[in-house]
């Protein structure tokens, strides 16, 4: 009999430990996703309500533009930026971003494309 509650205790400990390493794995799968989907939808939130605000039924398509050189396009414009990029980069990352706004929102004018250009930030 008690070979029987040894030999249970044993089998209920390895499926213990068989568990502990599945959700183990899990985790860190999930951790490696998490963190390919920031680079691959830094705009996207955490919430998915916000998301389908984003892109729903009433607005199937949606153009994103994501420009990779702010620092390069803020020094070009003014001196000013180049001298300040380097205290305040978030700063002037957002200055270039609220002026590519602008000019596309104004070419966008100039075809008479009616749209709604917003700016999305990262949570």
């Amino acid at each position: 009999m008690s070979t029987v509650i040894t030999m249970l205790i044993v089998f209920n400990l390895l499926l213990a430990l068989l568990l502990a390493a599945l959700y183990l794995r899990l985790w860190r799968v999930q951790r490696r996703l998490r963190t390919r989907l920031v680079q691959l939808a830094p705009n996207l939130s955490a919430d998915p309500v916000r998301n389908f605000e984003l892109v729903n039924a009433a607005r199937p398509s949606l153009i994103s533009i994501e420009i990779l050189n702010p620092m390069e396009l803020a020094a070009k414009e003014s001196w000013v930026a180049g001298v300040l990029m380097h205290q305040t980069p978030t700063l002037v990352r957002r200055l270039v971003y609220q002026r590519a706004s602008q000019l596309v929102r104004e070419e966008l004018k100039k075809y008479g494309v009616v749209a709604e250009v917003r700016q999305h930030h990262a949570p």
